[in-house]
């Protein structure tokens, strides 16, 4: 979990489930088996209740977390399959180079704004998302610049350049998707937003 938020919640969870157990073994204590009880039957039957609601609670909030992780599995993999198609693909004799570059540039801010506008409170889920599918632009719009370049030079540094770009984009959705610090993706997103400048 990335934010503080989600670790407090989880750390108040944790904290319920083990109070509301000590209750059930004081409970279940003080019935000590008599028939006679019946009041501390009660107590027993509402902590045991409710420890199995917050048991629940709890396995699903991991459950949640193991799904973010495989969301984020499959868009670093995806980003990986658009890297490999760099080798195979290019479309030529279709527009012009500048066309392509400009689209490419505005693709490139796009993504640094999104990196620099991450905050606390955006939903991390979005922001890997919203990389994947500008990464997913930008390749196809690199297709077109390579096919299009002027010199076999310049159609070997912008897929170089792209496929720079997609390797540390995987980097920073891995890290979105796991416990790292503010520290590690504040840097990951300095190093992503200094390759698209």
């Amino acid at each position: 979990m990335i934010h503080k938020h989600e670790k407090v919640l989880l750390l108040e969870q944790i904290k319920s489930l083990v109070e509301t157990s000590l209750q059930l073994i004081l409970s279940t204590k003080e019935s000590a088996g008599n028939i006679k009880n019946i009041q501390w039957h009660k107590v027993v039957d509402t902590n045991s209740d409710l420890l199995i609601k917050l048991i629940h609670k709890i396995v699903q909030k991991f459950q949640e977390q193991s799904s973010s992780m495989g969301i984020m599995n499959g868009l670093c993999d995806n980003i990986r399959k658009l890297i490999s198609t760099l080798d195979t693909t290019m479309i030529t004799n279709q527009g012009h180079f500048i066309d392509y570059q400009n689209r490419m540039v505005e693709i490139l801010r796009q993504i640094a704004r999104a990196i620099k506008e991450r905050n606390n409170s955006i939903d991390i889920r979005h922001l890997a998302n919203q990389l994947t599918r500008e990464y997913n632009e930008l390749i196809n719009l690199t297709y077109g610049a390579m096919g299009t370049a002027t010199t076999n030079d310049l159609t070997i540094r912008i897929k170089k350049a792209v496929q720079d770009l997609g390797f540390i984009l995987i980097e920073l959705i891995e890290q979105l998707g796991q416990n790292k610090s503010k520290y590690d993706l504040d840097h990951q997103c300095q190093k992503v937003i200094e390759k698209v400048i």
